[in-house]
């Protein structure tokens, strides 16, 4: 597994891992909130560009 694979890396440097603050991780977190509000989701969207590059007129 990808993390365990992780884990075994981190420990074999032999330092301390490095602890992300509490306000990094909340000011993350709220950003990915925030992100896709207000708008169609990148899947939608692209879906549409690529029918229009196939046949401009299939929305009417």
């Amino acid at each position: 597994m990808k993390s365990e694979r992780v884990l075994l890396n981190m420990d074999g440097t032999g330092d301390e891992p490095l602890e992300i603050p509490a306000e990094v991780c909340e000011r993350v977190a709220a950003q990915y909130q925030q992100h896709d509000k207000g708008r169609a989701p990148a899947k939608g969207i692209a879906s549409l560009w690529q029918s229009d590059r196939i046949d401009a007129g299939f929305r009417s």
